[in-house]
């Protein structure tokens, strides 16, 4: 679960989408985005399944809104622009600010995205056994603490970096995250046939 989680490929997104807050800032960025992303995929594993299923949509679905979402945010810091989920002089004493970042897209859809948010609910369709399910459960919650720890040591470590590389860091962060999401997008195309599996081609 670890690898579909990917916390180390939200470092560079978590540093420059906050290049001007203070490492107690970034900490409390890094415990609600553990405790929401956290709460999301304990909550799919217990009804995502069945709430995907009243309600008719499907993951692939799901995958292109969170691709139209990344690319959005991504877009705003490829062009140096101020995205609304990015924190600012003035906001980074709002909590709110701080909540919404950790939401949105740190917490959403990048630790608990279509990736893993698919994984946790195939896992819990494939338990057999109670024993499976404390499991599934056990394992997100050891995740999340894994990852809470690492984003945490960035959070204080970051205050070692100049302007110039977390401006760098924030340009290169907006590429990576665009291209996430047409990665994101392209793939949910393929599932509905909509288009070929590009894969193939390479």
């Amino acid at each position: 679960m670890f690898v579909v989680l990917t916390p180390l490929a939200v470092i560079p997104i978590f540093l420059g989408m906050t290049p001007d807050a203070e490492p107690a800032d970034r900490i409390k960025i890094v415990r609600t985005t553990c405790w929401v992303a956290g709460f999301i995929l304990v909550f799919f594993a217990f009804t995502g399944q069945m709430i995907f299923n009243f309600l008719g949509v499907d993951i692939p679905a799901f995958m292109i809104a969170a691709g139209a979402l990344l690319f959005y945010v991504g877009f705003d810091m490829l062009r140096a622009k101020e995205s609304d989920a990015k924190i600012s002089q003035d906001e980074r004493r709002q909590a709110t600010s701080i909540h919404d970042i950790a939401i949105t897209p740190l917490a959403i859809p990048l630790l608990a995205g279509p990736a893993t948010i698919s994984y946790i609910i195939l896992l819990q369709s494939e338990s057999n056994s109670s024993a499976e399910t404390i499991t599934v459960y056990g394992s997100i919650i050891v995740n999340m603490i894994i990852t809470y720890w690492i984003l945490r040591l960035c959070a204080k470590g970051a205050k070692w970096l100049n302007p110039f590389v977390l401006k760098l860091i924030r340009r290169l962060t907006g590429l990576i995250l665009a291209s996430m999401a047409v990665q994101i997008i392209l793939i949910a195309l393929v599932k509905l046939n909509i288009i070929s599996d590009f894969t193939k081609v390479f």
